[in-house]
């Protein structure tokens, strides 16, 4: 296959956002690109009322057919042999979007896009943030600087119960998948 119809697929611990983000992957699937799982630790580790962790990586594998990458050694070494011709992170919290502005490669997710850009490959970010501080918007200034991210396009909205939130339109992430892939990584905003 080539390296542009791969596709990692990296889930960060917005777990209200999981069943968006597999309908889209699953979207993805459907249109011809072979995705790679990718879990950051709290997205694989804990259980939620949204479902347990073990639950969630055995849905996206059966459905990804490929083995989910759960540590930063797994998924530098993937990134860098699998060649992703796009890495998609959905969801993306704001604890990993202020990590990635300030270069902090310290996860799975975090060391993926850091290994992915550092390979002159894109990323696109998904961004499902519950709690809205005044550096989210700093944060999010920063990378979209960055030649090699793109965004999917998020609004603010109410959260239930858990007042004002970022989040992404999860719709939108195969269509921004085709953009960037064909831009050769550039931004498509």
């Amino acid at each position: 296959m080539e390296a542009a119809e791969r596709i990692g697929f990296a889930l960060c611990g917005a777990f209200g956002a999981f069943k968006e983000a597999f309908a889209a992957a699953e979207r993805l699937i459907e249109s011809g690109f072979e995705l790679t799982p990718v879990f950051s630790e709290n997205a694989a580790g804990l259980d939620t009322r949204f479902g347990r962790g073990e639950s969630h990586i055995s849905h996206f594998e059966e459905l990804c057919g490929a083995r989910t990458l759960r540590t930063v050694a797994a998924a530098e070494d993937a990134v860098r042999k699998k060649r992703f011709g796009l890495l998609i992170i959905a969801p993306c919290t704001g604890n990993t979007l202020a990590k990635l502005a300030r270069g902090i490669a310290d996860s799975t997710v975090t060391t993926a896009v850091k290994s992915q850009l550092a390979a002159g490959r894109p990323a696109l970010i998904a961004p499902v943030a519950h709690d809205i501080f005044l550096t989210l918007r700093d944060d999010i200034s920063l990378l979209k600087k960055c030649s090699r991210i793109g965004f999917v396009p998020f609004r603010r909205e109410k959260g239930e119960g858990e007042g004002e939130r970022l989040k992404a339109d999860f719709e939108n992430i195969p269509e921004m998948a085709r953009r960037m892939l064909a831009a050769k990584g550039l931004p498509v905003l």
